[in-house]
């Protein structure tokens, strides 16, 4: 996420983000004033719903919209668009305490600060990546990380590995 330092106060940077504020431990970050790439872990972010409040303190972003969800065991793959940001990254454990996002979902992003990092603003987010192999790495996510690969796209690769092997593939395109 693309922002820029507006403020310290003490150790903290208030950095704008796409119209709103986000905390940076200023130890965790190489600049302290202009622009700056703020990064966080997506096991360290949680979705919450329309009218959910965030935990008292944390970094917000959003609201975005969900455009997939995947389900993987002990945990779901959030890919949320957030406008001004660009696609997002959440992983979530299922623990069963809570309702799980569905594609088309509002939702905001939320964090502890402690848990954000900052790069030098001029980093090239997509270095490194190819278009054409990971969504979210295009010119029309200014401002994304880029995203991992979809489940679909895993599916497929599964499917074409599995086939290669002479292995049987279910409807689903896993190993069977």
């Amino acid at each position: 996420m693309r922002g820029t330092v507006v403020e310290r106060s003490g150790d903290v940077l208030g950095v704008d983000v796409a119209g709103g504020r986000v905390h940076v431990p200023a130890g965790r970050s190489p600049v302290g004033e202009g622009e700056v790439v703020v990064g966080v872990r997506p096991e360290k972010v949680s979705l919450l719903a329309a009218g959910d409040e965030p935990p008292s303190g944390a970094n917000v972003v959003g609201p975005g919209t969900v455009v997939d969800a995947s389900f993987f065991g002990v945990s779901t793959q959030y890919l949320v668009r957030v406008p001004g940001v660009g696609l997002l990254t959440v992983f979530s454990q299922n623990t069963g305490l809570g309702a799980l996002a569905r594609r088309g979902d509002e939702v905001r992003l939320c964090w502890d600060p402690q848990h954000t990092f900052g790069l030098r603003g001029d980093e090239d987010l997509h270095a490194g990546v190819d278009p054409d192999l990971v969504p979210g790495s295009g010119s029309g996510d200014a401002g994304a990380v880029a995203a991992p690969v979809t489940p679909a796209e895993v599916a497929r690769d599964a499917t074409a590995d599995a086939e290669r092997h002479g292995e049987p593939v279910d409807t689903t395109g896993t190993r069977a």
